[in-house]
């Protein structure tokens, strides 16, 4: 409140002190990027609110070649672009775009989700491998494998904690971002895809699609 009422306060002193003829100036830039991945290889760049198109090839320039990208996260001053259908993850710098690395993921397969428990360290989910990779984010390495079954598909991390959902098996396990020790297994509704965390409450939000959505049961309704 106070800082409120102080803001206001200048403001008022502000337009005491100009007279009628002066102009009124506001540096405020009211201007974003907005990049976009499709999986037809390529990633776009547009400026906002105008929906510019800026460039059509970003992860071309970047790196010589396109592919199907599944999801993009931003992490501090990187974008990590999933590939849906290769066993890499593309690192661009989230101001120039320009590239930082590329991290391979190996016989784990393509990632379908990552988060974040430091600024050295990642997890990611690889459903066609029943694995949760421990990347390095010092060197872009996988460091470790924690084995999680049930087709693995998303990830969450509050403080030293992490969420994995298993989207075949109708499940959540709980983990130790330090110690990667895995909690034992918890039934939810039917096939789990999404999870997030709510740091304010310290609560993880799953949701699931219900079966049928994924496999060939009967459908159930999403929850």
């Amino acid at each position: 409140m106070l800082r409120i009422v102080l803001a206001a306060t200048a403001v008022a002193i502000l337009a005491i002190g100009c007279s009628p003829e002066e102009p009124f100036i506001d540096s405020y830039d009211d201007s974003w990027r907005l990049l976009a991945a499709s999986k037809t290889g390529s990633m776009t760049l547009i400026a906002m609110p105008s929906g510019t198109v800026v460039s059509t090839d970003v992860l071309s320039t970047a790196f010589g070649g396109t592919a199907d990208v599944a999801s993009m996260h931003r992490f501090r001053d990187d974008v990590f672009a999933l590939a849906a259908d290769d066993s890499q993850i593309f690192v661009l710098t989230a101001d120039s775009l320009r590239r930082k690395a590329v991290i391979n993921t190996g016989l784990a397969g393509p990632a379908s989700s990552i988060a974040f428990a430091n600024a050295t360290t990642a997890f990611v989910t690889h459903p066609t491998s029943n694995v949760v990779s421990v990347i390095d984010l010092t060197t872009y390495t996988v460091a470790d494998t924690i084995p999680v079954p049930g087709r693995p598909i998303d990830i969450a991390i509050i403080g030293n904690q992490g969420c994995v959902v298993s989207q075949r098996t109708g499940e959540v396990r709980l983990f130790d971002t330090r110690t990667f020790a895995l909690s034992d297994p918890q039934r939810v509704t039917e096939a789990p895809t999404y999870v997030e965390a709510d740091p304010t409450n310290g609560a993880f939000v799953i949701v699931s699609l219900g079966a049928g959505k994924v496999d060939a049961d009967a459908k159930s309704v999403p929850v």
